[in-house]
């Protein structure tokens, strides 16, 4: 069902006539009619996004995968120890990660709890 726009300048009675009420409002056997036709007027629950899915989310960045695969080609040129580089990047990853995950996770979340 798509929206239509322009309601805010519409007046009452036009409002009234485009959704077939009135100020006493519908009556019990319309009710009773557009609920069959359009059901109830309920918020959809999506599915709930398991955690480990919101984790695996962080590595579809490119960049990210760039920077997972800095330390392991730096590592296989330069011995380990000479050089932080490596160490400083993975830091850096996993700062980004759970900060990703904190606001993925609290994203998926519904408010109104």
């Amino acid at each position: 069902m798509a929206l239509e726009t322009g309601w805010e300048k519409t007046t009452i009675a036009e409002s009234f006539q485009k959704l077939g009420s009135g100020h006493e409002g519908i009556t019990e056997a319309e009710a009773s009619h557009r609920l069959s036709k359009h059901g109830r007027n309920e918020i959809q629950q999506r599915r709930k996004i398991s955690p480990l899915k919101i984790f695996l989310s962080q590595f579809t960045s490119p960049l990210i995968l760039l920077l997972i695969a800095r330390p392991l080609c730096r590592w296989h040129v330069i011995p380990p120890g000479s050089d932080s580089q490596g160490i400083d990047t993975i830091l850096i990853l996993i700062i980004v990660f759970a900060a990703g995950f904190s606001d993925s996770s609290r994203t998926t979340r519904p408010r109104w709890r």
